[in-house]
């Protein structure tokens, strides 16, 4: 059988949904692009229906992981801003003489 576009775009989907696992087991979320199909693809062969289908659930299946990890960031982005503001960016402790 022939190879088609759509053989080539899934082994492209293939291989992106690979790097982007590496980057995200190493950390490296910011580095993740999305997979970008070429146009006109025209429907899938049917032969390629159940590969393209597994290809879909694994790619859902990594988003839902990157999402999280983001969320993570952000989160933890947001405790050390919090923390700069407080103690680095040239605010000093506040002490009352109750003394007085």
């Amino acid at each position: 059988m022939e190879r088609s576009v759509w053989d080539d775009t899934l082994d492209g989907l293939e291989w992106c949904l690979e790097e982007q696992r590496e980057l995200l087991e190493s950390g490296e979320v910011a580095a993740i692009v999305a997979f970008r199909p070429g146009v006109d693809l025209g429907p899938i062969p049917e032969h390629l229906l159940k590969r393209g289908e597994r290809l879909l659930v694994e790619s859902r299946q990594l988003e839902a992981e990157i999402e999280t990890q983001l969320v993570a960031l952000a989160k933890a982005r947001g405790v050390v801003d919090r923390f700069a503001a407080d103690h680095i960016e040239g605010k000093r402790p506040a002490y009352v003489d109750r003394s007085l």
